[in-house]
């Protein structure tokens, strides 16, 4: 859907996004979203997405100190959810 609604220059930006990525405190932006050249021979939506993802959930996790719950929580997806991505996306816990 980004693809589509990005501007003649084929640059997909944050500005695209819709706002329940923002969060809900006042004066909070968006994520940072890198912004993406999709005219680019090496631009596959599914691993930007993958990347994007896998970012946001090990923000989560590192936020609330690994705690799955809380972090399901903030994400407001099921902890079973953010198991299956951790699992599918091979995220671990940082050993000390």
């Amino acid at each position: 859907k980004l693809a589509l609604l990005c501007d003649p220059t084929n640059t997909v930006d944050s500005s695209l996004l819709s706002k329940k990525f923002a969060k809900h405190t006042t004066g909070a932006s968006l994520p940072d979203i890198p912004t993406v050249d999709i005219s680019s021979s090496d631009f596959s939506l599914y691993n930007y997405l993958e990347s994007f993802e896998r970012t946001y959930l090990l923000k989560a996790l590192s936020e609330h100190r690994w705690v799955k719950k809380h972090a399901a929580s903030a994400l407001k997806i099921p902890e079973s959810t953010l198991r299956l991505k951790m699992k599918q996306y091979d995220i671990k816990q940082p050993t000390e």
